[in-house]
């Protein structure tokens, strides 16, 4: 989003952030908000970390996108939050993708972890069900960013590290509709 006052948002008790990098692999695809938001963002007190959202298909891809990724956060030096790989398309949810996607899910996060970061995987509750081995990937010391909305609690019962509740919330300094998330984890 756009325009966003981050001051007024960290006045309505907001305490982070997680900053959409981009998508995809190729240059071009950087989000336009990104730098004013990650810099605004810290400069008014908020935690940060962000979530590159993933096209990929193979592994190769998904550490290309992960390259991506890094090139994207490496001029704004430390986030506090992880970076996540935002790994939902609905195309990737075969039962016979599932060993694939684990592997692309992995590759990217340890590309990013050897950059020095946190990684994490983000993803909703049916793909994290179905067609990620996400025990594999907690096993690999990745972090579970869960979506589920209008629900009590995620329908997930492996453990994670926050969830994200609803993509229609309302926080002042936003304009429109805005995800939230509940962080369990003090990064």
């Amino acid at each position: 989003q756009e325009g966003i006052n981050w001051r007024n948002v960290k006045n309505s008790g907001i305490d982070f952030a997680m900053i959409r990098t981009g998508y995809g692999k190729d240059q071009g695809q950087e989000d336009p908000y990104f730098s004013f938001n990650v810099v605004q963002a810290k400069s008014n007190g908020l935690k940060v970390g962000a979530y590159h959202y993933s096209y990929a298909d193979s592994v190769s891809r998904a550490i290309a996108e992960a390259n991506y990724c890094l090139s994207i956060i490496r001029p704004y030096g430390s986030f506090e939050y992880p970076i996540a790989f935002d790994f939902e398309e609905s195309s990737r949810k075969k039962a016979e993708l599932k060993e694939e996607n684990t592997a692309m899910v992995i590759a990217f996060c340890k590309t990013i972890k050897n950059a020095g970061y946190k990684p994490m995987l983000y993803s909703n509750a049916n793909m994290l069900n179905y067609y990620i081995d996400t025990q594999q990937i907690i096993n690999s010391g990745i972090d579970i960013w869960v979506a589920h909305y209008g629900v009590s609690k995620p329908n997930f019962n492996l453990n994670y590290t926050m969830w994200q509740y609803t993509s229609s919330g309302s926080v002042p300094g936003i304009n429109g509709r805005v995800d939230l998330n509940y962080s369990y984890f003090n990064y």
